[in-house]
This record gives structure tokens, C-alpha cells and sequence, in this order.
């Protein structure tokens, strides 16, 4: 009897546990149904916020800008994970090659430190998207773009729906090295961001706003979201945001030289360099540069791999690291053109620099401005031979390198080497230009561009120098910028 008393209430245990836990285990589905619920009712309204706003600014900005957008523009919502994996990482393992050739550059013209990758820099920038125009679709990144943030969202979405206007009107220039893809990308940049700034003076206006109510007021907030593991040396920040910095302010130019059918002028006859970017009425005036001929080694152990036209804004960038800012812009002024031939053989490479200036006053303050450079990251000094006892020509040892430094009336040719006893070349002998490979950098591969509107803590202290400095500030963010990648 006993033994059977036992037994039902061992019965009665095990159905009450089975029946506790069907409970909790319906309790805790429930929960999280519910919880599925909110996260997809959240990113169905995400979602419908941002194609409202799209399709919004889309009719408005025709009334703006004076061209049509696209009929359709399709959507896409990303994650920062999908973003620095598909344009961060996968877009570094493709152009390793380049990239390990322009860090070569950078770090023997001592743009970035000798510690730091620049495949790592690109990796950790591309996290710091907003917005992106890509293979015909907008691109939001759902970490950084926020919808129900109207003024700021339809700044953004008017800047990359002028992008898609600019693919559908515009034709590509062509542009291949340097300085000209900085010049025509400023253009690009320029009028994307100086649309959406007349956008948003529209905007406040009750004709195109469609209420009478429309309070218009800019956000002085930092926009930042996150911060960056690679530390981005502000020389890079430089030649980065060089497009919206001087962009604005171009466009700016030629809006007011002629309203909009100047600036739609301009993409059938670009700008060619960034001077006439930096100073308008060059542009508008006609002058353009003087194409300058490779210098010829007196060897042919050495593979030609690429060459380049840096330009004026390149060389300010370079000197303004270690040099005060006024100096590095008075020495890139006067700046007539120039030639980057780069050299490898085995393990070694070597470059060759030849830079024309408008005077041979132009190229002294050039020279003095590149020894005082030099002084400035400790380079040693070669005391001259004695075949060589020219004040015109000085050698350094930097690092890996040996640099020489070379003046002669209007033009200087700089030459780098991690051999000492490189072949030395005929200095002014004429060769014809060498287009055998064509310009690289990390923002520019000659691939269409994958236009990109980012938040991070990198462009606080450049916009806030472009804003002391008196350039087109973005309304809505004090700590927001966009560059301009380029993807397969």
C-alpha cells in the first residue's frame, strides 16, 4: 500500500513538471515571438521612414536642381557588418597590389608613419558609412543613417540622389591619374553636396516644403557613432576629403558665375587638377597645366609600374605634415605640373619626381620648403661629393630611403631609392610621357565610384578647420563628411 502511495505521487511529480515545463517552454516562445514581432515591426518602419523620405525628396529636388532623378531608385538597407565586409575587407584583398604600392609612396613621401597599413586604414574607414550610391541602388547602413532624423536624412538622400542624377545625365571624364580624378571627384562631390544644401535652403520654404509650419533649423551635434581603431593620420584625412572640402566652394564658383548650366558645363569640360579646384577663376580663366616629361635612368634593370600627375593640393598636404600650413601653401602655389614615374626590381623601387613651376622663384621656395621637410623627420644628410658641389642638390638618408633633391631654374626633381647606388638619370633629357599604368589610390582605382556619406570621430578636426577656414559647412552635422571609394 505503501509502495503504491509511492508510486502515484511519483505519477503526480513528473506530470506536474511536464506540465511546468510545456508552460514555460509556450511562456518563453511567446516572448520571444513577441520580441521577433517588435524587431520586425521596427525594421518594417525603418525601412517605410526611409523610402517615404526617398521618394519625397526625390520629387522635390527636381524643382532644385533643374534635372530629374531616376524614375525608379531602389532601396537597400545594410548593417555595418555587411558594409565593412563587402567594401572593407573584400575590396582591400582585391586591390592588394595597389594598395602596398601607394603605402610604398605615402610612407617614403612621410604622408603616414612607417607603423601603420593602409590596408588596415581601409578596412576600418569603410565602418564609418552612412550612405552609399552603388551599381545603381542607394544604400543606407542602418547603424549611421536615421530616417526619423528628417532634416538630416533628406540632406543625405538629396546629396546621393544627385549622384544617381549625375550617372544619368553626365558621361564619366576619364580621368586617370591623381590630380585630375581629385579635380573631376571634387566636381562630382561638390555638386552633390552643394545641391543638397540648396535643397534644405528649399526646403524651408513653404512653396517646396508644402507647409507654411516647416520649422528650419541646423543640427550642431556630433554626428559620431562610433571610434576607429586605426589611428587616420591627418594627412590622409587631407587628400580624403579633399572633394568636399573644395568641392562646394567650386561649384559654389561656377553656380554664381552662371547658375546651373555652368555647373552642368563643367562635366563636359571638367576641371584637369586640383589647382584649379583651390582656385576657381583658373578654371573659369582657361589655365590648365603643362604636361611634363618622365626623367630617363640610365639603366634597364628597373620595371616601370605606374606613373602619376600629383599636383598642387597633393604637394601642400605632404609639406603641411611637418611644416607650418602657411608655408606648405605658399611652396605648392605656382605649381605648373609635374611627373611621378615609379621603378621596381626585386625587392627594391625607386621614383622619380619632376615638378615645373609657373617661376624659378616658385621652385626655390619649393626646394627650401622640401629640405625644411626633411630636417623636420631627422633625415641624415649626404655630405656632397666632390664632382657635386651645388647648392642645387642635396641627399638624405630616410629610414629605408635615400633621398636626393634636385633644382634647376623653374623645375626640381625629387628621386627616392632603398638602393644607394641607384642608376643616376639623365635629369633633363626629354622622353615622351609613359601612360603605361594607370593611377591608383585608395579612394581613387579607376573603377566606378561607390559614393559614401560617413559619420566618424577621423573628420571632426578637418571640418572643423574647413569651417574656420571659411568653406561650405555641412548644416547638419558638424562631424560629418563623405569621401568617395571605388569598387570592381
Amino acid at each position: 500500500m505503501v509502495h503504491l502511495s509511492r508510486n502515484r505521487f511519483a505519477a503526480v511529480v513528473i506530470i506536474a513538471l511536464c506540465i511546468s515545463t510545456g508552460l514555460l517552454a509556450f511562456f518563453y516562445f511567446g516572448v520571444l515571438r513577441s520580441i521577433y514581432r517588435e524587431s520586425a515591426t521596427g525594421q518594417d518602419a525603418y525601412t517605410g521612414q526611409t523610402e517615404i523620405l526617398l521618394q519625397e525628396v526625390s520629387g522635390k529636388i527636381v524643382r532644385v536642381r533643374e534635372l530629374s532623378p531616376p524614375q525608379s531608385i531602389p532601396l537597400k538597407v545594410v548593417t555595418l557588418d555587411w558594409v565593412e565586409e563587402n567594401w572593407g575587407r573584400k575590396f582591400a584583398e582585391e586591390s592588394s597590389k595597389e594598395l602596398q604600392i601607394e603605402e610604398e609612396i605615402y610612407k617614403a613621401l612621410f604622408l603616414m608613419p612607417q607603423n601603420l597599413s593602409l590596408t588596415d586604414v581601409v578596412v576600418e574607414q569603410s565602418g564609418a558609412t552612412m550612405a552609399a550610391v552603388w551599381e545603381g541602388s542607394l544604400y543606407v547602413v542602418r547603424e549611421h543613417f536615421n530616417p526619423f532624423d528628417k532634416l538630416s536624412a533628406e540632406r543625405t538622400l538629396a546629396h546621393e540622389i544627385m549622384h544617381m542624377m549625375q550617372e544619368k545625365y553626365f558621361d564619366d571624364s576619364g580621368a586617370r591619374f591623381h590630380d585630375e580624378l581629385q579635380a573631376w571627384v571634387a566636381l562630382i562631390e561638390g555638386d552633390a553636396g552643394f545641391t543638397a544644401d540648396k535643397y534644405m535652403e528649399a526646403a524651408a520654404r513653404p512653396e517646396i516644403s508644402g507647409s507654411a509650419t516647416l520649422s528650419f533649423s541646423y543640427n550642431k551635434q556630433s554626428a559620431a557613432t562610433r571610434s576607429l581603431v586605426v589611428e587616420m593620420p591627418e594627412s590622409l584625412v587631407e587628400l580624403w576629403l579633399f572633394r568636399y572640402r573644395y568641392g562646394e566652394s567650386y561649384v559654389s564658383a561656377l553656380y554664381e558665375a552662371g547658375g546651373w548650366e555652368k555647373v552642368n558645363a563643367a562635366y563636359a569640360n571638367p576641371p584637369t587638377t586640383t589647382e584649379q579646384i583651390l582656385h576657381p577663376e583658373k578654371y573659369l580663366e582657361g589655365e590648365g597645366f603643362t604636361p611634363v616629361d618622365s626623367v630617363q635612368l640610365n639603366s634597364s634593370d628597373w620595371n616601370l609600374v605606374k606613373t602619376e600627375r600629383f599636383g598642387e593640393h597633393f604637394i601642400h598636404v605632404m609639406l603641411s605634415r611637418h611644416i607650418p600650413r602657411g608655408d606648405a601653401v605658399k611652396a605648392s602655389e605656382g605649381w605648373r605640373g609635374d611627373n611621378f614615374t615609379y621603378y621596381e626590381k626585386e625587392e627594391n623601387h625607386l621614383f622619380t619626381w619632376k615638378i615645373v613651376w609657373d617661376t624659378e622663384q616658385d621652385s626655390v621656395e619649393f626646394f627650401d620648403s622640401f629640405v625644411e621637410m626633411m630636417d623636420a623627420v631627422d633625415a641624415h644628410q649626404i655630405p656632397p661629393s666632390s664632382e657635386c658641389t651645388s647648392n642645387n642638390t642635396v641627399k638624405w638618408k630616410a629610414g629605408a630611403h635615400f633621398v636626393s633633391l634636385i633644382r634647376d631654374q623653374s623645375s626640381v626633381i625629387v628621386i627616392v631609392s632603398t638602393e644607394l647606388d641607384w642608376p643616376q638619370p639623365n635629369l633633363y633629357t626629354r622622353l615622351p610621357i609613359t601612360f603605361l599604368a594607370s593611377s591608383f589610390c585608395v579612394c581613387d582605382t579607376g573603377k566606378r565610384p561607390l559614393r559614401i556619406r560617413l559619420h566618424s570621430k577621423l573628420e571632426a578636426e578637418s571640418t572643423f578647420q574647413r569651417n574656420i577656414q571659411n568653406f561650405v559647412d555641412d548644416p547638419l552635422s558638424k562631424f560629418s563628411a563623405r569621401f568617395l571609394l571605388q569598387k570592381n
